[in-house]
């Protein structure tokens, strides 16, 4: 039997095999059975983080035990964010009219006992916490939330189209000029990010801007889907969330979305302020880079998740606009329906 024979016999027991319904069964079954351990190896790291962290935390009925020096670094910043956190609670009862109850109650009473430490009385939305916490004290018997009562100013239509120009001319750009960012560009930029909406309105959302090269390199080297652009890269931002506002596991997909949404800000920020930005696939749950590595070199604490990249600089060039897919094929009303496309 010659070589062409066997080939063409090899290759009609192949597709017969590979279009065979055993076939992509087999194929499914050993997916899931390969997701199923990447899953087990990932809640195993994911337990081990939570672990660590709540050892940090101090046993808050043990008034008398001193805290370590591990547990004072971790603390910084914490109690802020989670009173300001409490702060929301109680706005929102107010706002939508909830009767007291001693939930509410209870969160009133912890937000008061912080803000007579000295860690509240120096905080800076001391003024704003405090507020909420004098009007939960009267709610509902002499305080009525003002907002109820406050028509909402409306948007001129020239306002309206800024905004809406903004969105539709912004653009993922892979090219950037080399010229230094300013600070105070910078810091438009990160602040637009720190007005996107958060989970509770805790503001878990940190930045970290990078503008040493071999920094830039390091850190987006990964990064995935950049390594067609990442050497023509002059600055990044990192974007972490700080995960001791969020419960283990059950609120971990609104780590992402807190974070995609400062993003977001950032990037509409960015284009008003004539750069350019690309957002880049960076996540701690990807399990595809060396997480410790990263979090060492730029001294990020272990509770701190990674969850994006911005690769921006001073704008080089334009790219050409695309088409975005029809309203009426991806808008879908009071159920979904399949659709041509």
């Amino acid at each position: 039997m010659n070589n062409l024979k066997k080939l063409t016999i090899y290759n009609f027991i192949t597709n017969k095999i590979k279009n065979s319904n055993l076939f992509w069964e087999s194929r499914a079954l050993f997916s899931s059975i390969e997701i199923f351990f990447s899953f087990l190896n990932y809640g195993f790291k994911q337990s081990k983080k939570v672990y660590q962290r709540r050892k940090l935390e101090p046993i808050p009925y043990l008034k008398s035990k001193k805290t370590t020096s591990a547990q004072e670094i971790y603390l910084k910043g914490y109690n802020s964010m989670i009173n300001f956190k409490r702060a929301h609670y109680l706005e929102k009862a107010m706002y939508c009219e909830t009767p007291k109850n001693n939930n509410l109650d209870l969160i009133h009473k912890q937000l008061a006992n912080y803000l007579i430490s000295e860690e509240g009385k120096n905080d800076v939305c001391f003024r704003y916490l405090e507020k909420l916490r004098k009007e939960y004290k009267d709610y509902p018997d002499i305080f009525k939330c003002f907002m109820l009562k406050t028509k909402k100013k409306k948007w001129d239509e020239d306002e309206k189209k800024i905004l809406e120009n903004v969105i539709k001319k912004r653009r993922s750009i892979r090219t950037f000029g080399f010229e230094k960012i300013s600070e105070e560009k910078f810091r438009k930029v990160i602040t637009a990010g720190s007005f996107a909406p958060s989970s509770c309105n805790a503001q878990p959302i940190h930045f970290i801007t990078i503008t040493e090269r071999n920094l830039v390199k390091t850190i987006l080297s990964a990064a995935s889907g950049v390594r067609e652009f990442a050497k023509n890269v002059p600055n990044v931002i990192l974007v972490l969330s700080d995960t001791r506002h969020y419960k283990p596991f059950e609120q971990h997909i609104m780590i992402y979305q807190d974070i995609a949404a400062a993003i977001q800000n950032c990037l509409l920020m960015a284009e008003v302020q004539d750069l350019s930005a690309c957002w880049c696939s960076l996540a701690s749950d990807s399990q595809k880079f060396d997480q410790d590595k990263i979090h060492s070199l730029f001294k990020i604490p272990n509770y701190m998740v990674i969850g994006g990249i911005i690769a921006i600089g001073e704008t080089s060039t334009n790219v050409c606009p695309v088409p975005r897919r029809s309203l009426d094929s991806i808008w879908h009303k009071e159920k979904y329906y399949i659709k041509d496309y």
